[in-house]
């Protein structure tokens, strides 16, 4: 359904245009971390009903798209913002921003169909639990990312293992040297991707999806607002790229294909949700800080346990 101001702002209905509209910065304050914790609470469930890994593959598929397609300019709308005047980059850019470990890991979802009730209050909250184990948490939450739910137990522990070695490096390592953990990111889709090797012609494929993973960590997730703005059309041969790439990945069969695709697909999910630095959250949590008051030293608190 298109919203009533399409003609407008040319865009369709956004939920958390609304909510901020509607509800005020805490409609929004810790939407990123909502939504990326309705995916990984799907994927474990344990109700029995069918169609928990294709919604979670299709949350985490059009994250990726959104990563990479031009039409959005993620990677665009963090460097502008990062680049302006004043007090108003220290929201967006990554040169100021902490790593969100803690608050991505603490958030839950209550009871409700949508994040929103009907006043556009948020469903969600953050524990006050005084857990400090938040990469482990996250590093399992990414492993079940990249894993359908037939893959063995060993390679989920492989991957779990690869996902915390790349978290914790977020964690410490300088803004300006995040991009340099590409590799992490690359290596934990290749530990994903392992069980899919044995199919003619899967070498190649894996080897250009392993390149993309690199690419979008340092060109999207850890470059915008940190790197300089990269020359002509960068992100749109990013994009026709990873078209191709995963377009070319449909002619294996689908027993090594699948699993590949997934992997590449949860690989960007995690590294743009759960890596404590990603653009989703970057940007949800810049429009909180620019629009709370300036009289306030903070932005406004996150929703706690109801």
């Amino acid at each position: 359904m298109r919203h009533r101001g399409y003609p407008t702002h040319g865009e369709t209905c956004n939920e958390a245009l609304l909510a901020v509209a509607t509800g005020g910065v805490r409609s929004v304050t810790g939407y990123a971390a909502a939504c990326a914790r309705a995916v990984d609470d799907v994927l474990a469930c344990d109700c029995g009903a069918d169609g928990h890994e294709e919604v979670a593959e299709t949350a985490m598929g059009g994250l990726a798209w959104y990563l990479v397609t031009p039409r959005y300019e993620v990677r665009a709308q963090l460097h502008a913002l990062s680049a302006t005047g004043g007090d108003f980059p220290r929201a967006f850019s990554l040169s100021t921003a902490e790593p969100q470990f803690g608050s991505i890991a603490r958030t839950r979802l209550t009871e409700g169909d949508m994040l929103h009730g009907p006043g556009w209050e948020p469903l969600w909250y953050e524990d006050d639990t005084p857990e400090t184990h938040w990469v482990d948490q996250l590093a399992e939450r990414a492993a079940r990312r990249v894993v359908t739910a037939d893959t063995s137990a060993a390679t989920t522990r492989a991957c779990a293992a690869a996902a915390h070695k790349a978290i914790s490096a977020c964690a410490t390592t300088a803004p300006d040297e995040l991009p340099q953990l590409a590799s992490l990111w690359r290596e934990l889709f290749l530990t994903a991707a392992a069980p899919a090797l044995d199919a003619p012609g899967a070498q190649d494929v894996v080897t250009r999806l392993a390149d993309l993973t690199a690419r979008v960590w340092e060109h999207i997730i850890a470059g915008a607002g940190n790197a300089p703005n990269p020359p002509g059309d960068a992100d749109a041969v990013l994009s026709i790229d990873t078209c191709h790439a995963v377009w070319d990945s449909y002619s294996l069969p689908p027993r090594q294909g699948i699993p590949l695709r997934r992997a590449f697909i949860g690989t960007l999910a995690s590294s743009a949700e759960l890596s404590g630095i990603g653009p989703c959250g970057r940007l949800i949590d810049g429009i909180v800080t620019a629009l709370t008051p300036q009289t306030q030293d903070h932005t406004p608190s996150r929703p706690r346990r109801p």
